[in-house]
């Protein structure tokens, strides 16, 4: 077994915007990604309602949340449109609801500046119109959104390779 620093190499979607290169963990088809708390939804004496860490991934309308940021495995999908409401819950620090008629969906986010973004966009998606909503997409390639950024400028060289280990 080897030992030292092993960075793995992985599979990135890269966009240039505006003299800015940017990477993504997948396809920026989002308008907004992350990872957020949401309790339980059981009401039996036997589920649980307890808090989980899921990776939250709102796509045009429709708020999915998976296991992990791999979204392989969803858990459930929300339809903020047709919520009923999002509400800012003042009862716990950095939380929202989303009221929608089969159950109150209850999230937190760890930084305020997190909840607040999260709380804007779900807010804009549930009263956009369609038009409002498609150009709301057209910003996908967001920098705010990448995993990192690089300007063009800085760049001395660039070559290609045919080793994915290299």
């Amino acid at each position: 077994m080897k030992s030292g620093l092993m960075i793995p190499w992985r599979r990135r979607w890269c966009v240039l915007k505006d003299e800015t290169f940017m990477w993504y963990r997948a396809k920026q088809d989002s308008l907004k990604s992350g990872w957020l708390y949401k309790k339980g939804g059981g009401m039996s004496t036997l589920s649980r309602r307890n808090w989980k860490m899921r990776w939250f991934v709102l796509r045009e309308s429709k708020l999915m949340y998976f296991e992990s940021d791999s979204e392989e495995k969803l858990k459930g999908t929300i339809d903020v449109r047709t919520a009923k409401d999002i509400v800012d819950n003042h009862e716990k620090e950095n939380a929202l609801n989303i009221v929608t008629d089969e159950r109150t969906y209850h999230i937190y986010a760890e930084s305020p500046e997190d909840a607040s973004g999260w709380f804007n966009v779900l807010s804009r998606v549930h009263s956009a119109s369609p038009e409002q909503l498609l150009e709301m997409n057209h910003e996908q390639a967001n920098p705010k959104n990448a995993v990192g950024t690089l300007d063009v400028g800085l760049i001395d060289s660039v070559c290609a390779s045919d080793n994915p280990d290299r």
